[in-house]
């Protein structure tokens, strides 16, 4: 795939750096998100966060942060007025997405049934081993790729020049 001429050689070449470089930016991205969880979740053991909007026959959509778990509400016909509210609950609340049987952390139920009500729970210790996880994957993929494939190979065509490493017979480049 490396030997190819003409700018099919240059044009590889372009698409794996800018792989290389997708998967760095994908780690390092994943590690800042991981710690913006990791606070999060230090955060909630004062308090608990809440992100909400909907109104008027359409959905609302809330998202809790807060003893230990990520609440996702999601409720189709929510009848009251529109508004977007970002908010903070005291610690020893138990808002309504508290009440439900949980496995692991995980739980969901119903809840205000005649507007379509559902929520979801998910823990944050869950949340927190997908993003590592995902970290982990691309930090991996970044680590095996970084300098594969390059020995003995033009700079700019990919062109093999392991016969004349003065000089890419393809393209005119000088050797390295």
């Amino acid at each position: 795939m490396w030997e190819t001429c003409g700018s099919g050689g240059r044009r590889n070449t372009i698409v794996r750096r800018l792989a290389q470089h997708f998967l760095l930016v994908g780690a390092v991205a994943s590690t800042l998100l991981l710690l913006g969880v990791m606070w999060l979740w230090m955060r909630n053991l004062r308090g608990v966060d809440f992100v909400e909007y909907g109104g008027n026959g359409k959905w609302l959509v809330k998202v809790i942060s807060g003893h230990g778990t990520v609440d996702f509400l999601v409720i189709p016909r929510w009848p009251q007025e529109e508004e977007f509210r970002v908010g903070r609950y005291d610690t020893y609340v138990y808002y309504g997405t508290r009440y439900s049987k949980r496995v692991l952390g995980f739980g969901t139920d119903v809840q205000w049934p005649e507007y379509g009500g559902r929520y979801v729970n998910v823990p944050h210790w869950f949340v927190v081993l997908l993003i590592s996880g995902m970290g982990f994957w691309f930090g991996r993929a970044w680590w095996k790729r970084r300098g594969r494939g390059t020995a003995g190979k033009c700079r700019i065509c990919g062109y093999d020049m392991r016969a004349t490493p003065q000089r890419c017979p393809e393209c005119g480049a000088l050797g390295r």
